[in-house]
């Protein structure tokens, strides 16, 4: 499906699509890592004890796999969908592929772009998917994860259904 049938009638910026933005860099210290493992309750040592995560195949404390969702950075792009009534949005899915670890002493930076905006109808009507890819990198750049997701925005709130957003 092109993007001219797929997001007809959606009022957007067009032009978002495919711009790739950049969302900033975070350095990682050995302490967030071991925090934030710790938050999760992990107790694995390659996340939080630096002796053990030494003699481990990493050879420094690394992060957890979702560690990446606490990395303070910029918002990703918007396409500034228009709706006639208020909407609520919520997160359709998410794949995420991970391609190297983040460790301790990394900087990470990511970029990201609006890769498809399209609409569906549903039982209750209109439903506007947006697609997204944020592509996390380290300070060699190299890809280290791939986050695409799907959130999906509605304007048919119906105040008898208890959803808000």
């Amino acid at each position: 499906m092109s993007h001219s049938e797929s997001d007809a009638g959606i009022k957007f910026d067009r032009r978002i699509i495919g711009q790739e933005v950049d969302l900033g860099s975070h350095y990682v210290s050995e302490d967030e890592l071991v925090e934030y493992a710790k938050s999760l309750g992990e107790t694995n040592p390659i996340y939080t004890d630096r002796s053990a995560a030494l003699k481990g195949p990493h050879k420094r404390i690394i992060a957890t796999p979702g560690y990446y969702t606490a990395i303070p950075l910029r918002s990703s792009p918007d396409p500034k969908i228009q709706f006639v009534s208020d909407s609520f949005s919520y997160m359709a899915g998410q794949n995420i592929q991970y391609l190297k670890h983040i460790g301790a002493g990394d900087t990470i930076s990511a970029r990201a772009q609006v890769t498809n905006v399209y609409k569906k109808t549903g039982r209750t009507g209109s439903l506007v998917f947006v697609e997204r890819r944020t592509t996390y990198f380290n300070q060699e750049n190299d890809i280290v994860l791939i986050v695409d997701s799907s959130n999906v925005r509605s304007d048919n709130q119906d105040e008898t259904n208890g959803i808000q957003g």
